[in-house]
């Protein structure tokens, strides 16, 4: 079966770098998605990032790769992932961007949708760890996490959020033929 492969690089060191491999749900809209692995990619250059990526695709039926490419090492594995995978994505974050992700996540929650390792306890205190924030010019909202030894900058939860980008926002709605959807926002 098919596997979306998410991708959050390290920035200069600044945090951890991480891969996840999730399998989309059968039915878009309604079926769930599973989180098969998750991999922390530290100490590697962009290089190696990106043939650690390679050789993951390699194992699986990868039909959908997204990655932050912003930054000097973003940029790099999404130039070099280019190569062997034209149609990588790349997320290119603004506020509006972190702002659909984060939504998408919590939908998908909300709905039931995710399924993950019940031990992997880092899954779940990445998402825990991304939280709203005033942006730099206090007119606006923003998604934050802080840094830690055991969840990095919720690296997993970003990698996680970049590969559920590739259903759009809207699917639920568009398989029910309704042109609304209600988000509901909560701390």
């Amino acid at each position: 079966k098919p596997v979306w492969l998410g991708y959050d690089p390290n920035h200069q060191g600044r945090d951890d770098a991480a891969l996840t491999v999730i399998a989309p749900p059968d039915q878009a809209g309604v079926g769930k998605f599973r989180v098969l692995a998750k991999f922390r990619l530290n100490g590697m250059d962009f290089q190696e990032q990106a043939d650690f990526i390679r050789s993951i695709a390699r194992r699986f039926n990868v039909t959908d790769i997204a990655i932050d490419a912003r930054g000097g090492i973003g940029a790099a594995v999404l130039q070099l992932v280019q190569r062997w995978f034209p149609n990588v994505r790349a997320i290119e974050y603004t506020v509006a961007v972190k702002a659909a992700l984060v939504l998408k996540g919590q939908s998908l929650f909300r709905q039931g949708r995710v399924e993950f390792d019940q031990g992997w306890s880092d899954v779940m205190q990445a998402f825990m760890a991304i939280r709203p924030t005033t942006t730099g010019s206090g007119r606006g909202v923003t998604y934050t996490a802080g840094r830690n030894g055991q969840i990095g900058h919720a690296d997993i939860a970003w990698a996680i959020l970049h590969a559920f980008s590739n259903e759009p926002l809207d699917i639920a709605a568009d398989a029910e033929g309704i042109g609304t959807a209600q988000v509901v926002f909560s701390d």
